[in-house]
């Protein structure tokens, strides 16, 4: 699959009811979020996480990464309360509304987190059971994944947010969804982190090291076509320009220092 298409996203404003509020827990708390007529908008909620899916989701358009989520900006306006929030939006894309996503939670002999060894030897345990259980190989898709999530700093890949989805009587790789904890976009939790170099990240607790980290999974470079993204990226609605400057300046370091190691220009 694709990235969804926004083009039919032209409003930079939703007034929503408090009935389409969905209530679902996140690993730094509980994010307002609202499903409606196939839609769904989640509002910031530590800082900045809306933009950030946005740029995310423009470098991924950037990319030759095939199969993602597509965000847009947006200004929400609660009815009921007359809130304001900003945030983002997307297409449904098979989640837990419709039920389609599939989360891998898998039986004890593939849990790695019990008793974790080295990256390479937790991703292939992981997979196996994956492929065993569900009959869909997906280490090079957990691998790109791991990959952008280096390069735009996630600290979020949590186990509910990957997964697969069926396809037809087959299940494929869900497409990769949830950046919103991206680009040092929280600005309030105690224990925010202060650069992308020194997270931990999600799923396997691996690190960013000297631009890269993941050696030892003999990686090809993510391909970005750099001038894409710039015009992509030209003009943020919603959002104070301050704030679009601050996350831009995390993301052009990190593409910095992870070039030819995590990802290449495709000119």
């Amino acid at each position: 699959m694709g990235a969804d298409k926004m083009s039919t996203f032209g409003e930079d404003t939703v007034t929503l009811a408090q009935r389409d509020r969905i209530t679902s827990g996140g690993s730094k708390g509980n994010q307002p979020k609202w499903y409606k007529s196939g839609v769904w908008y989640k509002a910031d909620f530590l800082g900045c996480e809306g933009l950030a899916e946005y740029i995310c989701s423009c470098l991924l358009k950037a990319s030759n990464i095939r199969s993602f989520v597509e965000y847009a900006p947006i200004r929400i306006i609660e009815a009921e309360s007359g809130r304001n929030y900003l945030g983002c939006k997307s297409y449904d894309f098979g989640t837990i509304v419709s039920g389609d996503v599939i989360l891998l939670q898998l039986p004890e002999k593939f849990n790695v987190w019990l008793n974790p060894t080295d990256l390479a030897t937790d991703l292939a345990t992981f997979c196996s059971g994956v492929a065993q259980i569900f009959g869909v190989d997906i280490i090079e898709d957990m691998k790109v994944m791991m990959q952008f999530d280096l390069i735009v700093g996630n600290e979020d890949r949590i186990l509910r947010n990957f997964g697969l989805r069926q396809a037809g009587d087959q299940f494929e790789f869900a497409p990769l969804f949830d950046h919103g904890l991206s680009l040092l976009s929280d600005i309030t939790s105690p224990d925010r982190a202060i650069s992308i170099e020194e997270i931990r990240y999600h799923p396997f607790g691996y690190a960013r090291d000297n631009g890269n980290g993941l050696n030892e999974l003999e990686i090809e470079p993510i391909l970005i076509n750099m001038d894409r993204f710039d015009r992509e990226i030209n003009k943020v609605a919603v959002y104070p320009q301050e704030t679009v400057d601050r996350a831009l300046g995390v993301l052009r370091q990190s593409l910095e220092e992870t070039e030819g190691k995590l990802w290449a220009n495709q000119r």
